[in-house]
């Protein structure tokens, strides 16, 4: 389903079906190896599916977007799929929804009730739309990329921001933001969260995240809501910037890895076979490879698949890590 602010900044970027897409294929890819992605889910739509049962059925309309709590898949168990995150324009969603715009929604089928994430910590509604949410299993964090000014202190950029709700304590937060919490300085968009809430991914297209960004293009970044670290993970091995634009990243349960597809040329020394190719960033290490595009139809040569511990992590074997590119 387009959203109904396709138009973001002055830079045009994938449709979202487009995005589904690929990062189904991606997240098809890297479940046969092993990896368990925040944000994969089942076979039916590997990114999030749109919910079968729908809140309210009959007053959301056509401007609604469902998008499930992350789903059951063959890595994980316990998932009751109890928790649905949805963006709507409809204002008889929610009585009190006053502000005219598209906000975030969490329905919760066991208590049927529906909760507005897309409001500052206090409880106000937001001043802009809010689009694109994804909620954690557990029901407890939702992130949400957002045009209004309103739902932290000091947002004053004008600029599509990204942020995280804890439905807990009724806390936002912007996490589009460089490790001293400075805002960004462009847009921010199409978040992704680690299984804890802990870690986001997302694309932004501002210079001051981090040190040294003068690429121009849209990067991948990590924010870490513990630390209040951000860092950049669309970069070679060894730290050095892309040469192209960066999209549609995927974060792993624990935060360790990041998946993305990148356009750029220096990010692998192999021969490339077009003009988009998809990675996966080690965080821990530092290392960015190459997923091939023939990785399910042949043997995997350029990433050794990382296993599953007891805890639900990836863990790569002792000497069997990825190799340098």
């Amino acid at each position: 389903m387009t959203r109904p602010d396709s138009l973001i900044g002055a830079v045009s970027v994938l449709p979202r079906t487009m995005q589904q897409m690929t990062r189904s294929i991606m997240c098809a890819f890297l479940g046969a190896m092993g990896l368990l992605l925040a944000g994969c889910g089942n076979g039916e739509n590997p990114l999030q599916a749109v919910a079968k049962l729908v809140p309210k059925t009959g007053a959301l309309g056509k401007s609604t977007e469902v998008r499930e709590s992350q789903e059951k898949d063959r890595h994980r168990s316990g998932g009751d799929e109890r928790y649905v995150a949805f963006q709507s324009a409809e204002p008889s969603v929610l009585e009190g929804d006053t502000n005219r715009v598209t906000d975030v929604f969490v329905y919760d089928r066991q208590t049927k009730q529906t909760t507005r994430v897309s409001v500052n910590s206090i409880g106000a509604q937001a001043s802009g739309g809010s689009f694109a949410p994804e909620v954690t299993r557990d029901g407890r964090y939702v992130v949400f990329e957002s045009l209004a000014t309103n739902l932290v202190p000091g947002d004053t950029n004008r600029q599509r921001d990204v942020f995280v709700h804890d439905r807990q304590s009724g806390k936002t937060s912007r996490v589009s933001v460089d490790s001293a919490g400075s805002q960004a300085n462009n847009f921010s968009q199409s978040a992704h969260l680690s299984e804890d809430g802990r870690y986001v991914a997302f694309e932004s297209l501002a210079s001051n995240l981090v040190s040294g960004d003068t690429n121009g293009v849209i990067d991948i970044f990590v924010h870490d809501r513990q630390t209040k670290r951000t860092t950049r993970v669309s970069v070679v091995s060894g730290g050095a910037q892309a040469n192209n634009m960066s999209v549609n990243s995927l974060v792993s349960a624990d935060g360790r890895y990041v998946t993305f597809e990148s356009f750029a040329t220096n990010l692998s020394s192999e021969k490339t076979d077009g003009p988009k190719q998809t990675f996966v960033h080690d965080r821990q290490t530092g290392q960015t490879i190459r997923v091939p595009s023939d990785g399910m139809k042949g043997p995997v040569t350029s990433l050794s698949a990382p296993m599953l511990g007891r805890e639900g992590k990836m863990e790569i074997p002792a000497g069997k890590g990825p190799t340098a590119r």
